[in-house]
């Protein structure tokens, strides 16, 4: 909601004090954990911070190949991510 309405400051504190829940409560390699990476990739991608969207969108693949392999579908979705960025 706060990302669609412009508010990415505030999108990137809820998704990180969220990512911090998660990863403390069900551990990294959880899809929620991967998911909140995701969405932090995305707001700094959005926000120009490229390095630190490569950054996130870089952990949550690795996490996602670990756990599901290198076919994952939102594996692949995180690798045109990544692409757009470097392009």
């Amino acid at each position: 909601f706060h990302e669609t309405c412009a508010q990415s400051d505030i999108s990137l504190t809820l998704y990180q004090e969220s990512l911090d829940v998660y990863s403390s409560k069900l551990g990294d390699h959880d899809s929620n954990v991967t998911d909140l990476q995701m969405r932090l990739g995305r707001v700094n991608e959005n926000l120009g911070n490229d390095n630190e969207a490569l950054q996130w969108y870089a952990r949550a693949l690795h996490m996602i190949v670990d756990m599901s392999g290198n076919f994952d579908l939102t594996a692949c979705d995180i690798r045109v991510s990544i692409s757009k960025i470097i392009h």
